[in-house]
């Protein structure tokens, strides 16, 4: 990152400086000894006696494990080296050992972090904290409390988000490494969830610096443990996927991370894996996102959005661990993801291949939806201010895709909400102005020419609506359904095209029974 590349010092350098004789009496290498004994135990003579103690400063007779793999580095990559044996310790003594490397560059530190060196030096400890927080994850549950204290201190630090970016961007990654590593831990989950929770507060002005290590980490606990996230939890996640997302080195990650999840869920049986209802909202929420450039007005990821939202909608047709419609999706929700898909049909910012990519998404995500459960606001809004808002034809001879996937949702969908609106006649002005604008929509495509696949895919439509609507007991008697169905034949019998409705021929003489 940037906070990386304006560090001027190295792994050797950092070394060389905590391994001076000021530091080793009064400082880093002085903190840990002091800690590896307590005092009221004996003093200088008990602690040479102790096994930390001759980890890191030796028996005297030569340079200690501790300081000689230290001096051997030659990259980071070597650094698991150094604390290797620090599997062997006793537990009090880790614990010691790792407060003293976290401590040793307190960022709050009164004159400390403004000197030169003093972030890189941290950065250095905190990896080293790392690595042997990591080679003892045997034993993670006693000593993890205290090292994600210090992160959390570290995290929340004011000085470290002025003076310090680099080592709060190195303290952000090792926190979501220890996640990675430790998140089987039931007994460590509330502990990981509160650090986590912490990442989300870090300045913007760091974040697009460093979203694609953000993006990255979450996407990996992500993809590891969804199904095992309650809704609080969810929350959360959702916090982090979202500030990741914002800025384009992150955005990849998380995109690829809420995929592999949804195919993964996709692939294993519910038994032994549910993305369950409050994930499915979280990544519903995010792809919309993705579907309609929120994220820094980038639309690159609009075609495999839809694709996704088209999946998670599916599933929840499929998901019957719930008392509750799966199907049938909270109003905001429902309108919000048909809004965008709508708006995404409509569009022609991305050229032809994403428009028709959207029409297959959004027809498909309709038609997997229990529309017959619809609310009855929720059913007109759809039919009103969506299905029947459509492009111009073509007057250029085109293919009108746009409006041929429209006239084919259209359909179905009067087909599946009609009977259960007209049963209550106080509804009946409304869908009487819903079918005379459904007239308005044929006669445009049909007035398009025979020619015209256009006008082929709308009279396969219509008629079909209409033979659908005249069928006894279609709306339950009330006569709502033959009065639609026959006004919407006029408009075929206007271009000779009522040939497969024959058995409506009267359609002409009906009134309608809003007025009647």
């Amino acid at each position: 990152s940037i906070f990386c590349r304006r560090s001027t010092g190295n792994a050797h350098a950092h070394v060389e400086a905590l391994l001076l004789p000021e530091e080793v009496e009064t400082g880093f290498f002085k903190s840990i000894t002091d800690l590896l004994a307590p005092e009221a135990e004996g003093a200088a003579r008990h602690r040479k006696q102790t096994a930390g103690y001759a980890y890191i400063r030796g028996d005297g007779k030569g340079t200690s494990p501790f300081s000689a793999g230290l001096l051997a580095m030659d990259s980071v990559r070597h650094l698991d080296e150094v604390f290797v044996k620090s599997r062997d310790l006793p537990v009090a003594s880790a614990l010691q050992m790792m407060r003293a490397l976290l401590s040793a560059r307190d960022p709050e530190a009164p004159g400390r972090a403004g000197t030169k060196g003093w972030e890189d030096q941290g950065v250095f400890l905190l990896e080293l904290a790392s690595r042997m927080m990591l080679w003892n994850q045997h034993r993670a549950h006693e000593i993890f409390p205290m090292f994600q204290g210090q992160l959390v201190r570290m995290l929340g630090s004011c000085e470290a988000r002025k003076s310090a970016p680099y080592l709060l961007e190195r303290t952000l990654v090792t926190v979501l490494r220890s996640c990675i590593h430790l998140f089987d831990d039931q007994r460590l989950r509330p502990l990981m969830f509160s650090s986590l929770a912490l990442l989300a507060d870090i300045p913007d002005f760091i974040v697009r610096h460093i979203s694609d290590r953000l993006g990255c980490g979450v996407a990996i606990i992500l993809r590891s443990a969804y199904g095992t996230f309650d809704g609080e939890e969810w929350e959360g996640m959702a916090s982090l996927l979202d500030a990741a997302a914002a800025y384009g080195p992150g955005r990849g990650f998380v995109f690829d991370g809420i995929g592999s999840c949804i195919e993964h869920a996709r692939s294993v049986s519910k038994e032994e894996l549910c993305l369950g209802g409050a994930g499915r909202q979280v990544f519903q929420t995010l792809l919309v996102k993705y579907l309609d450039g929120t994220y820094e007005g980038d639309l690159s990821y609009a075609v495999p959005a839809t694709r996704c939202l088209e999946l998670l909608q599916q599933m929840a047709g499929e998901d019957d661990d719930t008392d509750a419609d799966p199907a049938a999706p909270a109003a905001d929700r429902f309108r919000e993801i048909v809004g965008t898909l709508h708006d995404a049909c409509l569009s022609t910012v991305d050229g032809e291949e994403a428009n028709v990519f959207a029409l297959d998404a959004f027809v498909r995500y309709l038609l997997s939806t229990r529309l017959e459960r619809l609310s009855t606001d929720d059913a007109f809004w759809l039919l009103e201010e969506v299905l029947l808002v459509q492009p111009d034809p073509c007057a250029d001879g085109g293919d009108d895709a746009t409006r041929v996937r429209l006239v084919e949702a259209l359909g179905r969908v009067l087909l599946a909400v009609v009977p259960s609106l007209c049963a209550d006649r106080d509804h009946w002005d409304r869908l009487t102005t819903v079918v005379q604008r459904t007239a308005a929509v044929l006669r445009e495509n049909l007035g398009s020419g025979r020619a015209r696949h256009l006008f082929a895919v709308t009279v396969q439509a219509a008629t079909n609506v209409c033979n659908v609507m005249c069928l006894e007991g279609y709306d339950g008697g009330v006569g709502f359904g033959t009065w639609a169905g026959e006004r919407l034949l006029q408009e075929l019998q206007a271009v000779g095209a009522a040939g497969g409705s024959t058995r409506m021929v009267e359609a002409a003489t009906r009134k309608s029974p809003s007025t009647t």
